[in-house]
């Protein structure tokens, strides 16, 4: 991967994708036994990267990937409109298409009904309903010929949305339909879904609906880098660049992040870059040290705010305020112990305290071992203790 380059703020694609094999044979592996996957990852660890590679390395053992983001979908129609219109614009059904006559006439039709080719704007959308003309394409596809696997990110936060929008019934019958697909004789052979998202999806499902409706999906858990994986992603960078850092330097870096994702790593990279080039001589500890500094100040706002701010959307106004004292307190102390986190429940009365905790866990804010609660991450936690949230 001689020509790496960094990828910070869209996911990362072609020569910027650092290769995560364990995760890409994984998803391969439950795909080889009809599995539909949820990945789960908190934000910013590489899920978008890793499906997006698959898109971009399409038909390899058969599998036509499809990357479809629903972030900003808000009722069970849209969401199948989107995923229907996805898949008819996809290069995966035009390779299917060219497998399967059948197929490759039902195509052409729907094409010839769009009213923009380019973003495929269906005429008369109002009384279309997408449900029925998602699993009427289905019925298209041959088994045999290849297998459509659609990778629904932000799955969660479209339940989140259809359940403040139209209530739980509607949330309810979004979670029933959906699993309803996926064992349906119509999609068997032919379509398996990977859905994902920067919330965890269990804790949104059990506060609407049954586990059940969820429990036939294969948890698939996207880690951070290794030391190794880390230490050889830095390695690439400097290389591009002929940025020179001591290896006693690196190892400091890597003491002080700790959880290592490309995200936060590339952050730390591009402010030591700038240290290289200003410097002109071999970075070292203290070089390290300024460039983390660098890293979290405000001009990195954009990076960091949305962990805290997109907190507000998901929890009621309590709930929230819990959420937030929880963060602030563990920021500044570097741990929460039983006790504290049990009394500001009581403060905001709150009885699903223990939900609240397992979200910010799930989603990568906190661990916790032995009743007591760390941050993740050390670099979230500067950024949460030095940006007005410290207490």
């Amino acid at each position: 991967m001689e020509n790496f380059k960094p990828s910070l703020g869209n996911p990362a694609r072609g020569s910027g994708f650092y290769p995560r094999k364990r995760e890409i044979e994984k998803i391969y592996n439950l795909l080889e036994i009809d599995a539909n996957i949820y990945l789960s990852a908190p934000r910013r660890v590489g899920k978008t990267s890793i499906l997006k590679h698959l898109e971009d390395n399409n038909n390899e053992g058969g599998y036509f990937f499809i990357y479809v983001i629903t972030e900003s979908v808000y009722s069970v129609n849209d969401f199948f409109e989107v995923l229907y219109t996805e898949l008819v614009k996809s290069k995966s059904i035009q390779q299917l298409a060219k497998l399967s006559k059948g197929l490759n006439q039902v195509l052409s039709t729907i094409l010839n009904t769009v009213g923009e080719v380019g973003g495929i704007k269906l005429k008369d959308k109002k009384d279309e309903d997408y449900h029925e003309k998602f699993m009427g394409l289905l019925t298209q596809i041959e088994k045999g010929i290849g297998r459509i696997v659609i990778m629904v990110d932000e799955f969660p936060q479209t339940l989140h949305n259809i359940h403040k929008e139209k209530g739980e019934n509607e949330a309810r019958r979004f979670l029933q339909i959906n699993r309803e697909i996926r064992h349906d004789k119509i999609a068997e052979g032919k379509v398996s879904f990977i859905y994902t998202g920067s919330i965890s999806l269990f804790p949104r499902v059990a506060k609407i609906a049954s586990l059940n409706d969820v429990n036939d999906l294969i948890t698939l858990e996207v880690k951070p880098l290794t030391r190794n994986e880390a230490k050889d992603l830095l390695k690439l960078l400097c290389n591009r660049r002929q940025v020179a850092i001591e290896p006693v330097a690196i190892e400091y870096m890597l003491d002080e992040v700790k959880w290592f994702i490309p995200f936060h790593l590339q952050l730390i990279y591009q402010e030591l870059q700038d240290i290289f080039f200003e410097k002109e001589d071999i970075l070292v500890i203290r070089d390290v040290e300024i460039a983390i500094s660098k890293t979290i100040d405000s001009k990195n706002k954009a990076m960091f705010e949305p962990y805290f701010s997109r907190l507000e959307g998901l929890l009621e106004k309590a709930e929230y305020q819990f959420a937030m004292e929880v963060l602030k307190y563990t920021a500044a102390k570097d741990e929460m112990e039983k006790a504290i986190y049990f009394d500001l429940a009581q403060k905001y009365e709150l009885v699903n305290y223990r939900e609240i905790l397992e979200g910010l866990c799930e989603d990568g804010y906190l661990y916790e071992m032995n009743e007591t609660y760390t941050y993740t991450s050390p670099i979230l936690q500067l950024w949460c203790k030095t940006n007005n949230y410290g207490i």
